[in-house]
């Protein structure tokens, strides 16, 4: 089974095409599409940037927390 095919399934499974109104095929193919988008745009990044731009082999990769807002500092304190 295709990862497309089973991403349709997922997406079914969770009826998440009921809030567009969009079939579940669609809504694989469009995330499928997402995906091949956003690691061209990582190699296109990669390569301008002068890096290796080629896919990693590397089973795991540690991911640093994403804090979208940084803690607020006290003004008084070196400690956030």
């Amino acid at each position: 089974m295709t990862f497309e095919k089973e991403l349709e399934q997922l997406i079914n499974c969770h009826s998440k095409e009921n809030e567009s109104n969009t079939p579940d095929f669609i809504l694989a193919q469009y995330l499928s599409a997402c995906l091949i988008a956003f690691n061209m745009a990582v190699q296109q990044r990669e390569t301008l940037y002068g890096r290796d731009a080629r896919p990693s082999d590397k089973k795991e990769h540690r991911v640093e927390p994403y804090e979208p807002y940084p803690a607020k500092r006290d003004r008084n304190s070196d400690k956030p």
